[in-house]
């Protein structure tokens, strides 16, 4: 089984990928890093590129197919590298089948297309 976070990054689109040591997962310029092993995550890290003036990111738990559970609300993000940056510290564990979402929002537009989304599986 997979080692450090024993997780599968899944997109919107049910792809399906193995991580290794950190699970990612990308969609539309969204790019999400879920840090952890098995069912517990250790920190999430969220990324928009290209950078947008007054990005804010939230972290959120689909259950089901739908929204279940917000884990962080709207959080203003860092500017770094071309990029804005968001990093929540969570030491949470989550349910078999949880998928963590990140979505972006920014100045004059309340949000952009492409949820990215990974699914916690035990080890």
């Amino acid at each position: 089984m997979v080692a450090a976070l024993g997780a599968a990054v899944c997109l919107v689109e049910a792809v399906s990928v193995p991580a290794v040591a950190t699970g990612t997962a990308e969609r539309a310029g969204n790019r999400l890093t879920v840090y952890g092993r098995g069912l517990h995550v250790g920190s999430v890290t969220t990324e928009r590129r290209p950078p947008r003036f007054r990005a804010q990111a939230r972290l959120f738990v689909e259950r089901g197919g739908h929204e279940s559970q917000s884990v962080w609300d709207w959080t203003s993000a860092n500017e770094d590298r071309g990029a804005n940056r968001v990093t929540w510290h969570l030491d949470q564990t989550f349910d078999a089948g949880d998928r963590l979402c990140t979505e972006w929002s920014s100045y004059n537009t309340p949000s952009h297309p492409g949820r990215a989304c990974m699914v916690i599986h035990p080890e």
